[in-house]
């Protein structure tokens, strides 16, 4: 089912993107797993968690994001403006108005409630991942130009972090906001 992105959730689960599947799998504390199955093809790859407890994902397979409720019922899917891209990651914001995508062209915002592109962050890709500061003022994105890049909420680029040798392929803020680490293939 090749699992890929996996998100810890507040009802305690796991929830897990089964790629090759198409399917989202939840996976109790206890170790019970309940498989909901997705469109043919859509090769769900990345998750998170949304501020009302849905679960979001991307469906690389067919540039779409999808919503599910904690019961495992597909509540929305929403198509990309461009059917070139790549998924690789998905964030969402802390006030739960907005998602940012990275793929490997563009970073993205979107309005969570209606999965419309609302910004496409300057310059362009490929990115890897996505992650918005705990305070909501910072959205960071790693590269697989081997940078970080860092925008303000107005979009504004406000930082590129050089110093990997190789592609960065994850990031995350630590709860307090006040530090960002990164992960590359080096």
């Amino acid at each position: 089912s090749q699992p890929h992105g996996i998100t810890a959730a507040s009802d305690g689960n796991l929830w897990v993107a089964e790629s090759s599947g198409s399917r989202i799998a939840r996976i109790t504390p206890g170790g019970e797993i309940a498989e909901f199955p997705l469109p043919a093809g859509s090769g769900p790859a990345h998750t998170v968690q949304g501020a009302d407890g849905s679960i979001w994902f991307t469906e690389s397979g067919t540039h779409r994001i999808g919503r599910m409720s904690l019961a495992g019922q597909l509540l929305a899917e929403y198509p990309l403006p461009t059917q070139k891209t790549n998924l690789n990651g998905i964030a969402y914001s802390p006030d739960g108005r907005q998602l940012a995508l990275a793929d490997y062209e563009h970073v993205r915002i979107l309005e969570a409630a209606t999965g419309k592109e609302l910004a496409l962050l300057q310059p362009d890709g490929p990115f890897s991942a996505v992650a918005y500061q705990p305070d909501g003022r910072r959205l960071a994105a790693a590269s697989l130009d081997q940078t970080v890049r860092i925008w303000g909420t107005d979009g504004k680029l406000l930082h590129v972090l050089a110093g990997h040798e190789a592609e960065v392929t994850s990031v995350a803020f630590r709860s307090d906001g006040q530090a960002l680490a990164s992960r590359s293939e080096e």
